[in-house]
């Protein structure tokens, strides 16, 4: 139980003390801004909590029942205290002092008595043992408070010289604030009467011993121990709450004297953490909370002292040191909670040997040095994280900018004290975000960032860097120490690899190099990566250290010499997705170079051409490993700045325009890379002529763009004539005569003309198999692109079999992470999904992702690429809900690297408006479908191939939802761009009218459709021939037209026809003759030949779920139309039974909400009604699903 008193009518609950530190009494004065009273909280005990008794007043009971548990200890205190004062005073004690001591105990003893005879008066015992109590403590309680006052003037008058030792040894240690009454303190708890404060602690504290006076100054530790400046919170702090808590585990844990090292480079705001944690243990009422200062040994001594005298354990006379060693003493021995922060250390071997090594002291060091590692608990301290950074900016400028405050955030590193001291310049000068950072990039980091006036940080965040940087160089490596300076403040602030950077620094041993990073890592100047691989180093670091050449003048010397060495680290591009991680991480030191050596002032210097170089090799080295939005923004950098010292019209910088446009038509940008690519090649017909090389060269790139917009007819006269030339200038076995043959050939595919393609591809393959060898990348290149050529002639198996071939040579060649091998790869899924063969398809599909996902990232453009091919894949087998899944995630995965309305997105959300088409989602599809035309009319023109592609889609859609009204018009509109951007005769304009034919007759216009159909037809046979495959779907096409219009003789004759060829052409299982041998099945049927189509109908699906898979949607629905066809021949039993089990495997595959799976579901209705009409009734469960009529 708490003790408790009461005077004049207020009653105190006095906190219970952990320890009775004896007793002390002292002159009240006002207390010092360190110091802090006991808080004394009143208190009123419940009435419920006093027993009722007759004979006394409640109020008189109340009083003398609440102070019946403390008032026999309270007296014992009493008196000791009146013998500690007698015995271990500050002097020899007068004879008045004796007697009134005397006089004092006999009072003492004469209240006890009263008291005792309190418990012989009528009334119950327990009330008479509380009013003797209560009276025996009132009586000693005003004796305590009347006689060391008495006792201290008396002292006072005979020992003069008391007041100097008081002042000596710090004076008294716990201070009553107003009044003239006493400090009486013993332990934790206390009470106010009269001016003068009682402080008392239960008695037989455990650490009494630990706690006994100064046998020679009588002095005892005082309650509250508050030492030292601590910093207060300054403006807009932000807090560290996970470094924070990792202090707290301290006081969590009640453990054992803790050391903690918080440690980091200057400025990262140390100070204010370990000021946090200091004002919290101060909140939690901890007994001592002191701040002392490390910068110096002399100035720790010194503050350990006067913590020895607060604690009153420093003797008179002794000097700093005996009383420092004192302080520490204490503090070893205390088990009281108790807080040392020693800030800004920098000498270990010395502040360590004051510090405790045992007890319940927590120890917090702050320092710039890794030097306390070994003997304390190290907390790394770091810069704020951007939110935290970007947060105090806003805070303390009050400028509604949070983009601006992030970006001047993340141009001083995050480092607090640079924004504060940016904040200040801010505010004073009225500088925007934009103004202050172009600022800071233009002018010298000492003006930009001048310590703030009134702030308790004299220095500025340069000055405060230089200061470490000038300790760190007066060691012995300063060499070194200084070279490796050099280079890091020019190289990348998110890293440096040790080997790098031993190769940069190779004219320091690597002892040295090795001794040198110590240093540098011991004063907070660089840190390492979690492995330890990298070396870091902070920007602002960096920039200082930059300034620091400026002004010596010595800059361009150390730009020219890591120019040099880093040039000298690059290697040939053949083998560049071999080493993509070491040639990424030089990538990003070029690109740290050229920023951090960027100049202004307009003069040209020596070591700026070899820079180029290095760049343009960056450039090509970011194109070899797929990361082209980089290698964009390199090439187009490198461009300006080579126009700029070099010349409009040097080769260099006419490269420099051509690989820019080669990024962006690598990174899908065609149309920015059409109009790049035809000015680059009208400068170098004008510089070097229409024969020269790299004119022919630039010409053979402008047309393989046109290929890829789809005008492939520009495409194949430019790829003709450069061929001509090369070949009469180069001679026909040239590398570039042999590639421009192999771009033609591309251009033959492109167009429709299967068979040209592959002639030319098969020559150029014997000519580099001649040349270069069977394993040569350039022939297994066109190995690669003839079963390319194979595939979209439709000869399945031979690509099939040639990919097969070309995916083991170039995983044996190039490496099985190699883009081209995984090209390869794709390529041999792809033809899998053409043949039919989807579930191998898409197990290559999901392997090439987990392949991509590892090298790339999930959301690298490439990945994408290959997760889209994926859902393809998947659309493609009935899998809809997971096509669906993939391309969402997407599309929202491209729009957060890209925006909403990049070409990319706009081309994902395309492919997710067919694949909720497939999955009969037709009115999620149509808005998506709008929505991607309306982008590209608004970014690529209304005469786009993209946009016409977009504008037949929708018209597709609108097909499917019985839109036939809104369909046809985008038809025609689709048709009359085709034809007027590509011309009659491109493959396009001809699909586009094959398109609008199909508009026609979905419409009812027969007589119209047959007529496109025919005229689609005739065009066609004659522009690719009679077996092409476009000529081939043509003759289908009308076929099904013929049987539209109930020309059932025409279109079993042409369906004769068509399977006949497709079966000499492309094989009886291929999946466009089993396509030839169903339509003419369908068409049996119709023209009721039923039994020829059931005949029919039933190879075809048996030679599809042989071919292709059970579960292939076009296998289900062979077996669909079977079932429908027996109905038709009224076989009703066989026709149930069969759409039951269709209608089963539908839902399971497609969903039980598909489209095909509820028109299986009505076919079994009506066959099963059909049946009952006939009078033969069934109930034949499906499935075990009970039938529910479907409206």
């Amino acid at each position: 139980m708490a003790p408790t008193s009461c005077f004049s009518g207020q009653v105190h609950r006095l906190p219970d003390a952990p320890q009775a530190y004896g007793a002390m009494i002292t002159r009240p004065k006002a207390a010092p801004a360190q110091t802090r009273s006991a808080d004394l909280t009143p208190t009123r005990r419940p009435a419920s909590a006093v027993p009722a008794s007759p004979g006394y007043h409640p109020s008189i009971r109340a009083c003398f029942c609440k102070t019946r548990d403390a008032g026999a200890h309270r007296l014992r205190k009493c008196f000791l205290t009146l013998a500690a004062r007698s015995t271990w005073g500050r002097g020899p004690v007068s004879r008045t002092s004796k007697w009134l001591i005397i006089i004092s105990v006999a009072v003492g003893v004469l209240a006890v008595c009263v008291g005792a005879a309190y418990l012989f008066l009528p009334g119950e015992a327990s009330d008479r043992i509380a009013i003797g109590t209560a009276v025996g403590s009132v009586v000693g309680g005003l004796i305590g408070a009347w006689a060391p006052s008495v006792v201290d003037q008396s002292s006072r008058t005979d020992d003069p010289s008391d007041d100097a030792r008081n002042a000596d040894t710090g004076g008294s240690t716990q201070q009553s604030v107003g009044g003239s009454g006493f400090n009486f303190s013993a332990g934790n708890g206390g009470v106010n009467f009269q001016g003068a404060t009682f402080t008392f602690g239960p008695p037989g504290s455990s650490s009494s011993q630990n706690m006994e006076p100064n046998n020679e100054t009588g002095a005892m530790p005082p309650k509250v121990i508050r030492l030292g400046e601590i910093p207060r919170e300054p403006p807009g702090y932000q807090q560290r709450t996970n470094l924070l808590q990792n202090l707290r585990q301290v006081a969590i844990k009640n453990s054992p004297t803790a050391v903690h090292a918080l440690t980091g480079l200057r400025g990262v705001g140390k100070t204010h953490l370990a000021a946090a944690y200091a004002r919290e243990c101060i909140n939690d009422e901890w007994p001592v909370v002191a701040w002392l200062n490390g910068e110096n040994p002399e100035q720790l001594v010194s503050s350990l002292a006067s913590l020895a005298e607060l604690l009153g354990v420093r003797s008179p006379n002794q000097d700093s040191t005996a009383a420092a060693r004192a302080a520490r003493n204490f503090l070893e021995t205390t088990t009281e909670r108790a807080l040392v922060v020693i800030d800004n250390a920098e000498n270990p071997e010395k502040i360590l040997a004051w510090i405790p090594a045992t007890g319940g002291t927590h120890v917090v060091i702050t320092t710039s040095h890794h030097a306390f590692y070994n003997a304390a608990q190290t907390i790394d301290v770091s810069v704020y994280t951007p939110e935290q950074a970007k947060d105090y900016l806003v805070s303390r400028t009050n400028l509604d900018d949070p983009n601006g405050a992030a970006q001047v955030a993340e141009e001083l590193g995050y480092l607090p004290l640079a924004l504060a001291q940016a904040a200040w310049l801010i505010t004073i000068r009225g500088y925007t975000y934009r103004e202050y950072l172009n600022q800071v990039r233009s002018a010298p980091i000492f003006h930009t960032l001048s310590a703030a006036r009134g702030d308790s940080y004299p220095l500025s965040t340069a000055q405060t860097i230089l200061l470490s940087v000038e300790q760190a160089e007066s060691s012995e490596s300063i060499e070194a120490i200084h070279s490796v300076l050099q280079v890091l403040s020019f190289l990348s602030s998110a890293g440096v690899q040790r080997p790098l950077l031993r190769k940069l620094l190779d004219d320091i041993t690597p002892v040295d190099l090795d001794r040198a990073l110590g240093s540098l890592a011991e004063a907070s100047l660089i840190t390492y990566s979690v492995d330890h691989g990298s070396v870091m180093m902070h920007r602002l670091v960096q920039r200082v250290l930059r300034d620091r050449e400026e002004e010596k003048e010595t800059i361009d010397e150390t730009i020219a010499r890591l120019v040099s060495r880093l040039r000298g680290c690059t290697f040939p591009g053949g083998n560049a997705w071999q080493r993509r991680g070491s040639g990424l991480h030089l990538c990003e030191q070029v690109i740290a170079l050229t920023a951090h050596s960027a100049r202004q002032d307009g003069e040209i210097r020596s070591w700026e051409v070899d820079l180029l170089h290095v760049r343009s090799w960056v450039h090509k080295f970011l194109a070899d490993v797929l990361e082209n939005a980089r290698s964009i923004s390199i090439a187009a950098a490198l461009a300006i700045d080579s126009e700029r010292i070099l010349g409009r019209d040097d080769p260099f910088t006419l490269s420099a325009l051509h690989n820019t446009a080669h990024a962006l038509s690598a990174a899908g940008q065609l149309d920015e890379a059409l109009e790049l690519h035809r000015m680059v090649l009208s400068e170098h017909e004008r510089v070097y002529g229409t024969d020269d090389l790299r004119t022919l060269t630039n010409r053979n790139c402008l047309a393989n763009i046109y290929n890829r917009v789809g005008r492939t007819t520009e495409a194949l006269a430019i790829h003709e004539s450069v061929l001509v030339d090369r070949e009469r200038i180069l001679g026909p076995d040239h590398p570039s005569a042999l590639t421009s043959r192999h771009n033609l050939a591309h251009a033959y595919e492109s167009s429709g003309h299967h068979a040209k393609a592959i002639d030319l591809h098969r020559a150029v393959l014997s000519d580099r198999q001649r040349l270069f060898g069977p394993s040569d990348p350039r022939t297994l290149e066109a190995r690669h692109c003839l079963a390319s050529a194979y595939e979209a002639s439709k000869r399945l198996d031979e690509a099939i079999a040639l990919y097969k071939e070309v995916s083991a040579d170039r995983e044996r060649v190039l490496g099985v992470d190699d883009p081209k091998t995984l090209q390869t790869r794709q390529e041999l899924a792809s033809a899998y999904e053409a043949s039919g063969r989807l579930e191998e398809a898409i197990e290559i599909h999901q392997a090439l992702v987990r392949q991509r996902e590892r090298l790339l990232g999930s959301e690298h453009s490439g990945t994408l690429v290959l997760r889209h091919s994926l859902a393809r894949a998947y659309t493609a087998a009935g899998r809809h809900s997971e096509a669906v899944s993939v391309l969402e995630s997407i599309l929202a995965a491209a729009e957060r690297s890209t925006g909403p309305d990049h070409r990319s997105a706009i081309d994902f959300r395309h492919s997710l408006a067919h694949a909720y088409q497939e999955a009969g989602r037709i009115h999620d599809s149509l808005p998506l479908h709008q929505a991607v035309l309306a982008d590209r009319e608004k970014y690529l023109g209304g005469d786009h191939p993209q946009t016409l592609t977009a504008r037949q889609c929708l018209a597709r859609a609108y097909s499917k939802a019985t839109r036939k009204e809104d369909a046809l018009p985008l038809y025609e509109a689709v048709l009359e761009g085709r034809m007027r951007v590509l011309g009659p005769d491109d493959q396009h304009t001809l699909a586009a009218r094959h398109g609008l034919a199909h508009a026609y007759e979905d419409a009812g216009r027969i007589d119209e459709s047959l007529r496109f159909h025919q005229e689609v037809l005739d065009d066609r046979n004659r522009v690719f021939g009679p077996d092409h495959p476009a000529t081939l779907e043509s003759r289908t096409c009308l076929a099904r037209a013929y049987r539209a219009a109930n020309r059932f003789d025409d279109a079993i004759t042409l369906h004769q026809a068509v399977a006949a060829d497709r079966e000499r052409i492309l094989g009886p299982n291929h999946p466009d003759t089993l396509s030839s041998r169903y339509s003419l099945a369908i068409t049996y049927r119709a023209a009721d030949r039923l039994d020829d189509a059931i005949t029919l109908h039933q190879a075809v699906a048996a030679d599809r779920e042989r071919n292709l898979s059970p579960n292939h949607p076009d296998t289900l629905r062979s077996r669909y139309s079977l079932a429908i066809t027996y109905r038709a021949a009224d076989r009703l039993d066989d026709a149930i039974t069969l759409h039951q089990a269709v209608a089963a495997d539908r839902e399971r595959i497609l969903g039980p909400n598909h489209p095909d799976t509820l028109s299986s579901r009505r076919s079994v209705e009506e066959a099963q009604r059909a049946a009952q009409r006939q009078g033969r009734r069934r109930s034949l469960p499906w499935l075990g699903h009970r039938q529910k009529p479907l409206r």
